[in-house]
């Protein structure tokens, strides 16, 4: 016999008679016909159009691993929610999409074969004749099906109990007798690993829970044996259907059942994720499976209790989860040509200069709206050198534009109620604008119900204009208002010039709240600046919206009106001439 290592040959295995030719006519009889359309394609289309026709799209790695093996497909939005739901039980597409892409991805994805979660299901109603056909794709590949494979991986499934537990074929080969009467090296065996079996555990229990312990013990014995029965009648019709009656008798009698000690699950919720826990933990380390086949009983690093509480174990699958289902995402390749890649390049020079237009129209009006407002005594505007200063480091340059604010007032920007900061992202050359509201109240000595806080109005789509985005731009402009309110004060005693005006007390830039204000929906213009000119007017022209905007820290309803850009634009076109 070979070693566990080696790859099973179907000449080593079985030195009786094989099967008969006729037992792989139909694949031959499917590649007659895949030839015969591709050349029928060739003729009808021509060679460049015909050969798409037989190119799959590549997923990832797994899709790469597997093949020509279909895998399962991902999960819906009502699966996942499942497994973030601490007490949602796990269902059939979440195990199947998890165990076949960690079985393809493994190290010994030669060596094993994994079933699909309705498998032990079909063959517990039907029994063999349901199931016949799930190998078939595996013996084109293989001679020997599945009896070319060390271990079988069964996810078995009790309908009664809605218990999820796993089920190992260990060497189903091993139990064809030996030729010439020598001891086989391996032994055949069904290993089940049952997250709710009260016969592993040795722990002492009080007189209450001894009735339901016992139930349960009960219950898992029954499904063990009956998995038991089940699988050596599957295995013994699966050896003759695939190597006929001709073949060396098949002793299913042999294979014996096992119970392996595993760890044992704390709810009644997590079978599924302890079902996936054990095919993981096997799967990572092929010495594990190695150990398994060779003692018939569990390695050390299989025993182990998963660390953390259940919500932590969830929050871990979750996250391998998001993995697999990036690489599940079909990518197809793109060519880079020097049309293409010269397409590319004006496309980008467009935006580029599109977006400079637009931050050069936002610096010439948005002030000009500032001063003109009901509000212009307090209200101050930035212009968009002011962020860039801040995202590239440059933090003198940004305080010495504000300096100018500080020769007018000693408290500098602290004297304003509302400051508007034109924030940019030069990568992906999008446009929003910060509100920086009440920044005085966030000192320590402020014990009025004034809150201070940085309000952004952003009309890109939802995924550019989410809170993640943007969180860069609240810590920069936080730790602007901190280093501002030292400038104003000079509390590092470095400037030799006297106090601005005294105030010594910290400034505090975690009472500064973060807020992303509603937008009008729909589109806003070809160019979003238009929109933010609209909006910077609607708030600035009315008092009334601003004193909502500070007192109920959301945006007003003047805000929320849908846009009328084309008659703001026909109102004031002498304003806005500059970048159109």
């Amino acid at each position: 016999m070979p070693s566990v290592g080696g790859k099973i040959s179907a000449s080593t295995l079985f030195p009786v008679a094989m099967p008969d030719a006729g037992k792989q006519r139909p694949a031959m009889n499917r590649l007659k016909k895949l030839q015969a359309l591709r050349k029928q394609s060739l003729q009808r289309l021509g060679q460049t159009q015909a050969r798409r026709l037989f190119v799959e799209r590549s997923g990832g790695s797994a899709a790469k691993a597997a093949g020509r093996r279909r895998l399962a497909p991902v999960p819906s939005n009502e699966d996942w929610a499942r497994l973030k739901n601490e007490e949602g039980l796990l269902n059939d597409s979440l195990l199947d999409f998890h165990l076949d892409r960690m079985v393809v991805l493994s190290s010994c994805a030669d060596r094993v074969h994994s079933f699909s979660s309705l498998f032990y299901t079909r063959l517990s109603e039907g029994g063999w004749p349901q199931v016949k056909t799930w190998t078939k794709s595996l013996r084109q590949k293989e001679l020997a099906g599945i009896f070319a494979k060390e271990v079988l991986f069964v996810p078995a499934h009790d309908s009664t109990t809605e218990h999820w537990w796993l089920a190992l074929v260990i060497c189903p080969w091993a139990a064809c007798p030996a030729p010439g009467g020598c001891p086989a090296l391996r032994q055949p065996f069904v290993a089940f690993l049952d997250s709710i079996d009260p016969r592993l555990s040795s722990c002492e229990v009080d007189s209450e829970n001894l009735q339901v312990l016992l139930q349960a013990a009960a219950a898992a014995d029954l499904r063990h044996q009956t998995a038991l029965k089940l699988l050596r009648e599957y295995l013994k019709k699966e050896w003759l259907d695939c190597f006929g009656e001709g073949a060396e008798e098949y002793c299913e009698e042999s294979i014996q059942g096992i119970s392996i000690e595993v760890p044992q699950q704390t709810n009644s919720t997590d079978c599924g994720i302890y079902v996936l826990e054990y095919a993981r933990r096997l799967l990572d380390d092929p010495r594990l499976l190695e150990h398994l086949c060779t003692y018939q009983a569990a390695p050390a690093q299989l025993t182990l209790v998963p660390s953390g509480s259940a919500a932590s174990l969830r929050k871990r699958w979750r996250k391998l989860g998001e993995r697999l289902m990036a690489d599940a995402i079909p990518r197809r390749r793109s060519i880079p040509t020097p049309a293409r890649s010269a397409a590319a390049s004006a496309t980008r020079t467009r935006l580029q200069e599109s977006f400079k237009e637009s931050l050069a129209l936002l610096d010439s009006h948005l002030p000009r709206l500032a001063s003109q407002g009901a509000c212009a005594d307090r209200v101050l505007c930035f212009d968009s050198r002011f962020y860039g200063h801040l995202v590239k480091g440059e933090l003198e340059k940004a305080h010495a534009i504000s300096a100018e604010c500080r020769k007018e007032r000693a408290e500098g920007i602290f004297g304003r109620n509302l400051i508007l900061v034109p924030c940019h992202d030069t990568e992906s050359c999008h446009i929003w604008l910060a509100l920086i509201v009440q920044p005085w109240a966030a000192v320590a000595l402020n014990l009025g119900d004034d809150q201070p806080f940085i309000a952004l109005l952003d009309l890109a789509p939802c995924q550019a204009s989410s809170k993640e985005h943007h969180a860069g731009s609240w810590k920069l402009l936080k730790d602007y208002l901190m280093r501002e309110w030292d400038e104003c004060n000079d509390l590092s005693g470095t400037k030799r010039r006297p106090r601005s005006f005294g105030l010594t007390a910290d400034y505090r830039a975690e009472r500064v709240r973060e807020l992303l204000l509603r937008t009008p929906e729909g589109r806003a213009a070809p160019r979003a600046v238009y929109g933010l000119l609209e909006l910077a007017n609607r708030l600035l022209d009315n008092s009334a919206a601003l004193k909502y905007l500070c007192e109920h820290q959301e945006a007003p309803p003047e805000l929320l009106a849908p846009l009328e850009l084309q008659k703001w634009l026909k109102d004031k076109p002498d304003q806005l001439k500059v970048g159109r």
